[in-house]
């Protein structure tokens, strides 16, 4: 099983996050990317499938 954890300050993976977003023709703002990216928390080490699930369902609820 797979863990992902990130050592990044928050606003570095709200940043990237948003880039990634942007790649794929969408836009999210500052503060909705910071909250998806608190929601996910990749602070805490977790299993990627979990971490996954968990990043796709905040994205939905923001309309990506």
């Amino acid at each position: 099983m797979a863990s992902i954890v990130s050592t990044l300050p928050l606003h570095d993976q709200a940043a990237r996050l948003r880039e990634f977003v942007a790649a794929r023709g969408a836009a999210l703002s500052d503060i909705a990317s910071q909250n998806i990216c608190r929601a996910v928390d990749l602070s805490k080490p977790g299993e990627s499938k979990s971490v996954a699930k968990r990043l796709v369902a905040a994205l939905a609820a923001h309309g990506v």
